[in-house]
């Protein structure tokens, strides 16, 4: 039997992941109001508090892919591409210094097609 949170309908929502590039790889992490946003709907899940990629050359992450934003956002969210959807949740990537965004992962599209801007921090 499903939990109460997977059946809960929301309107369109988007949650922020904070993202800080260094030379030695990104770090990605939920933003504060995002984790206690995931926690009161869907308190069945584990949050991770932060995700490091190491890579090469800070270059490599010029560019956030579609791919890397999903699998990051099921890592820090405890929650697969199919949940996020069911609860209309949109994953906005932004960086931390420039608090430019970066992508946002939009469960509900298609990973080829590129999703719009988010609203806002949550």
């Amino acid at each position: 039997m499903p939990g109460a949170a997977e059946n809960l309908q929301i309107d369109d929502d988007v949650i922020t992941v904070d993202v800080s590039r260094g030379m030695a790889g990104v770090a990605f992490e939920l933003y504060a109001l995002s984790s206690d946003y995931i926690r009161e709907v869907a308190p069945d899940v584990s949050l991770w508090p932060r995700v490091f990629i190491a890579r090469e050359t800070a270059a490599d992450f010029k560019q956030l892919g579609e791919p890397l934003q999903a699998q990051v956002a099921q890592l820090l969210t405890g929650m697969s591409l199919r949940r996020l959807h069911g609860l209309r949740i949109k994953v906005e990537f932004v960086d931390v210094h420039s608090d430019e965004v970066l992508g946002v992962l939009d469960p509900a599209v298609d990973p080829a097609t590129p999703a719009a801007s988010g609203s806002g921090r949550r």
